[in-house]
């Protein structure tokens, strides 16, 4: 007889004070602008003076540079302290995350610190609890609820207030940010290449730009909703293979929540669980611009599952199993009770 690895997690949303939301108009009249301007990229793909291939490929190098911004720098490094950095790696994913543009790296630390300290209750900035298109993009579009304030106000970032890249960001918050965005691509595209100005901004600025958002709000929405628990099934996070190719590695979430410290957020080597970020993280480390990357003990899975195994009695034996393809294997944990 087979069971799943814990009890089977609650459908019905956590409780909250139902605070109405509140419409924030001018963040939402700018992605609704955004969002226009990447379909108009995508009307220019079939009709009119079309990009040049080598226009999409310079959006390609752009989602890895703007997603590495997010990853690497705003995530790994800077909420999490996973590894550290020299001033030459600080600077250039200071720049790759002025080009994803999604608000300074000061603001997205903060949010995203108070994300796992009460992730998917009231105080969660982008609870999936609320639905799917609020922990998505919803949470942007409306006036942050007076908990998630409240708990924003009590995080510090007095740990990164010495890193003149950061200070040099936040001063120059926003026209920083949607210069490297939307005017860097497209002038360097048509100073380099020729390609006209229209079609630069529109593909490798509005249309990339939308794409790295949505990878990126996937890890809160889609990964807190769809796929396996294998290392934390108290958790609404999960592992998702989909997620973590758009998300450069960021897919693999149960993982991460379970060992938020862990600089590669998975438990597998790159070859088996895609993660690009962990690739770039320790090419900078050979290359000397990156060190201290700090690791779950390999034991850590092991030591959990002994607790479990504890708490539920000798009745029930925790079975495993590899699944997927290489690149995009994942764990599956179940709970077999013995006859």
């Amino acid at each position: 007889m087979e069971a799943p690895f814990s009890p089977e997690l609650s459908k019905t949303k956590a409780a909250e004070s139902e605070e109405k939301l509140k419409i924030c108009w001018p963040i939402l009249i700018y992605m609704v602008v955004c969002h226009l301007l990447a379909v108009c990229c995508v009307v220019k793909m079939f009709v009119g003076q079309r990009p040049m291939v080598i226009t999409y490929l310079w959006t390609v190098v752009l989602w890895f540079i703007s997603g590495l911004g997010i990853t690497a720098g705003a995530h790994r490094l800077w909420s999490h302290r996973s590894y550290k950095a020299g001033m030459v790696m600080r600077g250039i994913l200071m720049i790759f995350t002025s080009i994803a543009n999604q608000g300074t790296v000061l603001k997205w630390v903060r949010d995203h610190r108070v994300h796992h300290l009460y992730s998917d209750t009231p105080a969660d900035p982008h609870n999936s609890q609320r639905g799917f298109f609020f922990s998505h993009v919803g949470w942007l579009l409306t006036q942050t609820p007076e908990r998630v304030s409240e708990c924003l106000k009590k995080i510090t970032t007095n740990d990164l207030m010495n890193d003149g890249f950061l200070a040099l960001q936040s001063a120059l918050d926003p026209w920083w940010n949607l210069s490297w965005c939307f005017i860097f691509p497209t002038v360097f595209a048509s100073i380099f290449w020729g390609e006209t100005l229209m079609n630069a901004f529109l593909l490798a600025g509005a249309f990339r730009y939308c794409f790295v958002l949505h990878a990126t709000w996937a890890v809160n929405s889609v990964v807190h909703r769809w796929g396996v628990r294998p290392y934390d099934q108290s958790a609404f996070t999960t592992e998702n293979p989909f997620v973590a190719f758009f998300a450069l590695g960021e897919g693999w979430h149960n993982w991460h929540h379970a060992f938020e410290w862990d600089y590669a957020t998975s438990e597998m080597g790159v070859w088996q669980q895609y993660n690009p970020t962990k690739a770039f993280i320790d090419f900078m480390c050979w290359l000397g611009l990156a060190w201290g990357r700090r690791r779950a003990n390999p034991k850590g899975w092991d030591h959990m599952k002994e607790r479990l195994s504890r708490k539920l009695g000798p009745s029930y034996k925790i079975v495993e199993v590899k699944r997927g393809v290489p690149l995009f294997r994942y764990r599956e944990t179940k709970l077999v009770k013995e006859s």
